[in-house]
């Protein structure tokens, strides 16, 4: 059955008037791991988003806060497997070529022993919107973990 070409548009409006409202979230997301206090005294319930490699480093990925939504704060936690404290880590939500995102960069939390960065999402969100993440080794060496999906 041939659907008319109002179809493709009416479910591209739809989605995205979906794109971070918390009623269309799936029930079957994630727990919480772990529930953290971050430097500037905020309290994080945590869920894993994955690992990744760049550069030699692995990095642990954990998202904090709840839910994105278009305009508000986003909170990721960033765990290297080296050059611990002495690495720039800068994240962005958004697409590649950060466009409409705001770079933001982490801060070290020497007592978890992981970067806390805390970036606003773009609004309106992009219709594949991830976490993006910048590291830069102390020799000025840089590397871009391809993207990892919100929550």
């Amino acid at each position: 059955m041939k659907r008319p070409p109002q179809f493709a548009l009416w479910t591209s409006i739809l989605l995205l008037a979906s794109c971070g409202d918390e009623r269309f979230i799936s029930a079957d997301l994630p727990q919480p791991s772990e529930t953290s206090t971050d430097d500037h005294g905020h309290t994080h319930d945590e869920v894993s988003i994955g690992s990744a490699s760049v550069n030699g480093i692995t990095i642990e990925l954990a998202q904090g806060g709840g839910a994105l939504a278009p305009g508000k704060e986003g909170h990721l936690l960033v765990k290297l497997s080296e050059h611990n404290g002495t690495a720039t880590v800068r994240a962005w939500i958004g697409t590649p070529n950060r466009l409409a995102s705001v770079v933001s960069r982490g801060s070290y939390d020497e007592s978890h022993g992981n970067y806390n960065v805390h970036a606003m999402a773009p609004d309106p969100m992009p219709f594949e919107c991830q976490w993006w993440i910048e590291i830069e080794k102390p020799d000025g060496s840089k590397g871009v973990v391809p993207g990892k999906p919100i929550l």
